[in-house]
């Protein structure tokens, strides 16, 4: 399938340079877990395909950094690698056929 119509299927724009998918991920959250010891992530997404995946990125300061990422139609991860009391912001956007969806919201917890 080619990129237009992929787009044209699942919800995108593609103006011959840069195709974007429809914002599929939305309403992030971060969540502080002092039982397990991690932020747990969790967030929607109006995906129409499989396939793809879902990005996870995360900063405490400067850039975001991918942290991770994992199989769409999961929409939680426990980040379990930060550094205690260390604020840390998230971001997640879903890529599909070689095309990422626009960023979700940033969400921001502090390390337990």
């Amino acid at each position: 399938m080619d990129i237009q119509n992929f787009l044209t299927t699942v919800g995108g724009v593609y103006d011959g340079a840069v195709p974007v998918l429809d914002a599929v991920v939305s309403n992030l959250t971060a969540t502080p877990n002092v039982g397990t010891g991690a932020i747990d992530l969790a967030w929607d997404s109006s995906a129409q395909f499989t396939g793809g995946t879902v990005r996870i990125e995360r900063k405490s300061s400067g850039s975001f950094t991918e942290l991770t990422f994992q199989n769409d139609g999961i929409f939680t991860y426990s980040d379990d690698e930060g550094v205690s009391s260390t604020q840390y912001t998230y971001r997640v956007r879903q890529l599909a056929q070689g095309v990422y969806s626009n960023y979700s919201n940033n969400a921001t917890a502090t390390y337990p």
